[in-house]
């Protein structure tokens, strides 16, 4: 089915601002906790509050913006607590996930994810590697055969995103970060449950460590 132009310009522009924004909160010309206001933005990059709406929905599903009745939509402030919160939630439902994915794994799906480590390893573009990564998880998480968990573990990792983008725009991704994805998909391939438990804990507690790393030293606690 063909895209009417309209939609297709009108999702261009949305686009290409969400692109220049996120490059101004990444580089912090946008404060944290700053109020995105429609209005303002459609008369600085001279389009209608159409496309701002839709650029500001695409940072918001990155977890670049987050939005509140009060406040309306504001840039994403990172938190510690919230951090620790949310990856001790993630290990607990990832582990999960993964054991079952153990359990179920068989030969023809260790091609794909090798694959997506294998480009991670070549990759030198931060949002490629953030997009890379996400892919691997989800993947082998959908081999559990659990929806709920998987489409539970997604929206959980989309509100810990702006945290990897934080990470991945300030540091080159970590070699280890790399060998832990082969030890998680190599308990996989050996349908070995509680090494494949251990394996993604051990990941998920040197991600968190990582990401805590790189975040401001002003960061709330």
């Amino acid at each position: 089915m063909s895209t009417p132009t309209g939609q297709l310009r009108s999702t261009t522009i949305a686009g290409a601002i969400a692109a220049e924004l996120r490059a101004e909160i990444a580089v912090g010309r946008i404060a944290p906790g700053e109020k995105l206001r429609q209005n303002e933005l459609a008369a600085r990059f001279g389009v209608s509050t159409t496309p701002v709406r839709e650029a500001i929905a695409i940072l918001r599903h990155e977890g670049l913006v987050r939005h509140s009745p009060q406040r309306g939509a504001t840039v994403f402030a990172p938190s510690v607590a919230e951090l620790r919160e949310q990856y001790a939630i993630r290990t607990e439902l990832e582990a999960l996930a993964v054991r079952h994915a153990a359990g179920n794994f068989h030969e023809g799906n260790a091609a794909p994810l090798q694959a997506i480590i294998d480009e991670m390893k070549q990759c030198t573009d931060p949002d490629r590697y953030v997009e890379l990564n996400h892919q691997f998880h989800m993947g082998l998480y959908r081999l559990s055969g659990m929806e709920q968990l998987v489409e539970l573990i997604d929206n959980l990792r989309g509100s810990s995103s702006a945290y990897l983008q934080i990470y991945a725009t300030t540091s080159s991704p970590s070699p280890q970060l790399d060998d832990e994805h082969s030890r998680i998909l190599e308990a996989c391939k050996a349908g070995d449950v509680a090494a494949a438990d251990k394996a993604i804990r051990d990941h998920l507690q040197t991600s968190v460590q990582s990401i805590l790393s790189t975040l401001p030293e002003d960061t709330a606690t």
